[in-house]
């Protein structure tokens, strides 16, 4: 086809004069997609941190918690706590006891601190065990679930023995069945007979997990319930929110920058690289202008090779970006709140848009050049 239309130069994006004078720059088109690949990659590293980092709230207390109010009894719960609880709280509004406590959590001389929860089935109504989108099983008599962001820290494996201590010495041996996601604070979930079968006591049940399903206001029962007198403290989840999403928040600076210099860094490349095209191909570019191309043909000629190697290395960008991101969430260590590296498809589609942008920006100013081309005087040099 491009045989029989002489005129294919011009109206075609990708032809064999344009495949031709990309592969015989070699050099630059190596440097051009090396170049664009890594702004690319910048820009899915930067959007993909903002992602991973932002939305943790979201996949904390949406995807994660399920409960509205965490309340804290200042003993055991007895039979006359219950009864003014839920006259406080009312029959219809769902809830659960369990127990909570701190402990050290121990694996291959290792240990880290967390909160464990004891409490039976009905946990899975107020928190969703999951890891990624397969569901963990609760844990049987012996067995322990554990956060993703404790087992990363120590190294745990599904199978593996570990160990936990409490501030009285007392210890429990368990198995672990599961790693579920959890991004705020580090938990670890057993059954309430392991403590019974290997204390020989029954835990304390002195926490309890409220979920409203009505229109009620969640902090006028919150008050309510920090007003009864064996209550020590009422814990919102949309407070508990709030106060991770301001602490998210501050690190959109940082994002901002990445996103920045990523941008400032593609047009430099672009800018060089197409310098130092136009000024390898002076002759070439004067010759088509002496046999009749007009001035947006000539352009044409020139920036379609970088339209296609931008595009080119575009893509290249975009599997890059998402290792870069993998490597850098693997290197962001803190010890309440895990983060998950999460790249939303808008992310994708803005860092090509930017570097399709910033290509288009970089022609634009060297279009004049183009036109300031001397041809008489370019024909006219030695090579």
């Amino acid at each position: 086809l491009m045989e029989y239309l002489p005129f294919w130069h011009k109206i075609s994006f990708l032809n064999k004069v344009t495949i031709r004078n990309i592969f015989r720059y070699r050099q630059r088109l190596a440097m051009m997609l090396v170049g664009i690949g890594g702004c690319t990659a910048l820009l899915v590293t930067g959007f993909g941190l903002r992602d991973s980092i932002v939305n943790v709230v979201d996949f904390q207390f949406e995807d994660v918690t399920l409960y509205d109010l965490e309340v804290y009894f200042r003993e055991n719960v007895t039979e006359e706590i219950e009864a003014d609880f839920l006259d406080e709280l009312g029959k219809d509004t769902p809830y659960m006891f369990y127990h909570q406590s701190s402990m050290d959590l121990e694996v291959n001389n290792r240990v880290k601190e967390i909160y464990l929860i004891a409490a039976d089935e009905q946990i899975s109504e107020f928190i969703d065990l999951h890891s990624g989108t397969k569901p963990v099983a609760l844990p049987k008599n012996g067995e322990v679930v554990v956060s993703v962001g404790a087992a990363e820290a120590l190294g745990i494996r599904i199978g593996d023995e570990v160990f936990m201590r409490n501030s009285d010495l007392q210890t429990l041996t368990l198995t672990v069945s599961g790693i579920y996601d959890n991004h705020v604070n580090n938990y670890c979930i057993i059954a309430p007979e392991t403590i019974e079968n290997q204390w020989g006591v029954a835990p304390d049940l002195q926490m309890a997990f409220v979920m409203l399903e009505n229109e009620e206001d969640v902090h006028e029962l919150g008050a309510a319930l920090s007003s009864l007198p064996d209550v020590m403290n009422v814990s919102v989840s949309e407070d508990m929110a709030d106060m991770v999403r301001n602490m998210m928040d501050a690190l959109d600076l940082v994002i901002v920058v990445i996103v920045f210099c990523a941008g400032l860094l593609a047009i430099t490349v672009l800018y060089n690289l197409t310098n130092i095209n136009i000024n390898e191909r002076v002759r070439e570019i004067a010759t088509i202008k002496v046999l009749g191309f007009n001035a947006g043909e000539t352009a044409a000629y020139v920036f379609k090779e970088n339209i296609a190697l931008t595009v080119a290395g575009s893509l290249l960008g975009l599997l890059l970006g998402k290792l870069l991101l993998y490597f850098v969430m693997s290197q962001i260590h803190i010890d309440m709140v895990w983060f998950r590296a999460v790249i939303m498809a808008p992310s994708y589609v803005i860092s090509i848009v930017l570097t399709l942008l910033s290509a288009a920006a970089v022609s634009f100013i060297f279009y004049f050049k183009l036109q300031k081309i001397n041809m008489a005087e370019a024909l006219k040099s030695v090579e």
